[in-house]
């Protein structure tokens, strides 16, 4: 060591390489702001994003009142629907009906075989008519 300088020799040396310690400096600085950046939200990021959300939200909004109106028109069919079902015959009436309909049929045979008898009745009258209509009108015997 120099005794007349008041500087030591080593910071001496340092001092030569302060190029070396800025470039270093400003290396480390520039990562510490690019992390920085990746880190935080830019204002414009920041909107661009809101805005976003705020056209979500009205598009949510909108599907809620379409939900809601066809809510209540499911709500009008349903009890509609529920109306119909408390006016539908049970199964114990439908079971009457059927029986009432099976009677009914029976009944509707047994009045077809009449009406084929009376038929046959009334074709030995209609002969007799006949022939007295033509005796009647004509003088013709048969």
């Amino acid at each position: 060591m120099n005794e007349t300088s008041i500087v030591p020799a080593w910071l001496l040396e340092l001092m030569k390489l302060w190029p070396l310690f800025m470039l270093m400096s400003a290396l480390i600085l520039g990562g510490i702001l690019l992390y920085l950046k990746t880190r935080f939200v830019t204002h414009q990021r920041c909107s661009e994003h809101r805005e976003g959300i705020l056209a979500e939200q009205t598009k949510m909004k909108e599907l809620e009142k379409r939900v809601d109106n066809i809510g209540g028109s499911l709500g009008i069919l349903q009890n509609s629907l529920n109306q119909a079902l408390q006016n539908m015959p049970t199964a114990k009436c439908m079971k009457d009906i059927s029986l009432g309909l099976s009677a009914l049929d029976g009944d509707m045979k047994a009045l077809t075989a009449k009406l084929e008898g009376q038929d046959r009745a009334l074709e030995r009258v209609e002969r007799s008519v006949n022939l007295l209509t033509g005796v009647h009108m004509g003088g013709t015997h048969p």
